[in-house]
């Protein structure tokens, strides 16, 4: 039974989820549940201070999709929890030029053309 809705504020000594049920199971999955609970709060509460250093200013901190394996979907949500911003959530969605593609392509204008031949509008 969840106690504190996500995203909330905590502090020592709230109680932020009870589970009922047999206690093998319930000792079984103890420390699955407070790693999963741990890192997720640990994004969450980093994303928050991040987000606390830039009030007032006109910036927004994003994510990177550079997540454990499997986790995606909940490492994201948590940054949004954080109350920070996802950027993208594979290379599927945006287009990054770095460096070597610049050089490669042999200018930022070329590069940047070569990539529109390639995808459609719609992407970033």
């Amino acid at each position: 039974m969840k106690r504190k809705p996500d995203g909330s504020k905590v502090v020592p000594g709230d109680v932020i989820v009870e589970f009922t049920g047999n206690y093998r199971a319930l000792l079984t999955g103890e420390r699955k549940a407070l790693n999963f609970l741990q890192r997720l709060s640990g994004i969450a509460s980093y994303a928050n201070l991040c987000m606390q250093e830039i009030e007032g200013l006109d910036v927004e901190i994003l994510d990177t999709r550079k997540t454990l394996p499997g986790y995606r979907h909940l490492d994201k949500y948590a940054v949004r929890m954080g109350g920070a911003s996802n950027h993208r959530f594979g290379l599927y969605d945006m287009v990054m030029i770095k460096d070597n593609h610049i050089q490669v392509a042999g200018g930022i204008k070329a590069a940047v053309a070569a990539i529109r031949k390639k995808i459609p509008k719609s992407i970033k």
